[in-house]
This record gives structure tokens, C-alpha cells and sequence, in this order.
């Protein structure tokens, strides 16, 4: 992610994490980065029979304060 973002993060610490239960789950993680700022990150874990592996769907910078919501 920090390639993608053109910079280095300070921290990077998961702190809050929401799911959703779909045909899988979908996890929605705030991401402490530093600086007060955040990613919220989609990660989509499909069902088993599937056997594809755990995948992020979306992301987007937002300020470390903003609550973490579902979103695509």
C-alpha cells in the first residue's frame, strides 16, 4: 500500500474492524497510518469452496477521526 501511495508510512496499525456477511464476509478495517490520517480498506474473504484467496476490493484515505463505514 505504501508503494501505491507514493509514500512511507509512519505506523501502520489496524484500528477498528467491521464485517458484513455476503456469499463470504467482507471485512472494512481503519488503518492508523500516521499523522492523523487512516486508510479504510474493503477486504472481501470468499467462501471456501471457492478457494480464492482473501482479496482488497477498496481502500481510501481518510482523516484518522472519520468513522469507519461500509462502503464499495
Amino acid at each position: 500500500m505504501e508503494a501505491e501511495a507514493g509514500c512511507a508510512f509512519t505506523t501502520f496499525t489496524p484500528v477498528e474492524c467491521a464485517k458484513q456477511v455476503v456469499a463470504g464476509l467482507i471485512y472494512f478495517v481503519k488503518v492508523d497510518i500516521g499523522a492523523e490520517k487512516a486508510i479504510h480498506v474493503r477486504i472481501l474473504k470468499p467462501l471456501p469452496h471457492t478457494k480464492r484467496s482473501m482479496e482488497i476490493q477498496a481502500k481510501k484515505d481518510m482523516p484518522l477521526s472519520a468513522p469507519l463505514e461500509h462502503f464499495s
